[in-house]
């Protein structure tokens, strides 16, 4: 595995397989978009013992901004923050990140896009590829986070909640510049 790939994610598959990926890296992984099934029962969020198997080598979870943050309505800027501290509970603060899987750009709700959008769900659904709890009406992104400087909305969110600066910064992409540079670096 560590000579195919810098690091492992076993993000995006089902939590068994996930799990039973063969063979172990010994490299740190890195689940790099996902959420935390104690919050929100999904396959691509990861099991409390998940989060913890990820910081015992050393990786890091990057919590996503997706519907499975929050049983399939549209995310929130709680939601997120949510997901974000639990995750910093149970696998601690150095194992923690941001995981986007989606645009980094503010997505404008235009007509076009909402068709475009319906028109791709219904394809992922008709070719057996939507994840569970998939709709058209869950878009990949919060709406409160909706905008060019959700990073600094975030930011914000975990400092008035009594997070230091130096967690913040692990969180939004210190912690994932770690584990890609050990990754590379290797």
């Amino acid at each position: 595995m560590n000579r195919t790939a810098p690091t492992s994610s076993g993000t995006g598959r089902h939590r068994h397989a996930a799990s039973t990926s063969k063979p172990p890296a010994t490299r740190p992984g890195a689940s790099t978009h996902t959420g935390c099934a104690a919050l929100a029962d999904h396959p691509r969020n990861r099991t409390d013992a998940e989060l913890r198997a990820v910081a015992n080598k050393g990786g890091a979870a990057g919590i996503y901004v997706m519907p499975y943050l929050s049983g399939g309505r549209q995310p929130t800027a709680d939601d997120v923050v949510r997901h974000i501290e639990h995750a910093v509970n149970v696998a601690g603060e150095e194992h923690v990140s941001i995981g986007t899987d989606g645009t980094l750009s503010t997505v404008a709700l235009t007509p076009e896009f909402v068709q475009s959008f319906t028109e791709n769900v219904a394809r992922r659904k008709a070719a057996g590829i939507a994840a569970p709890q998939e709709s058209d009406d869950g878009y990949l992104f919060a709406n409160d986070l909706n905008t060019p400087r959700r990073f600094e909305q975030l930011a914000d969110r975990l400092s008035l909640r009594g997070h230091s600066d130096d967690r913040i910064e692990k969180i939004l992409g210190a912690n994932l510049l770690r584990v890609f540079g050990a990754a590379w670096d290797s």
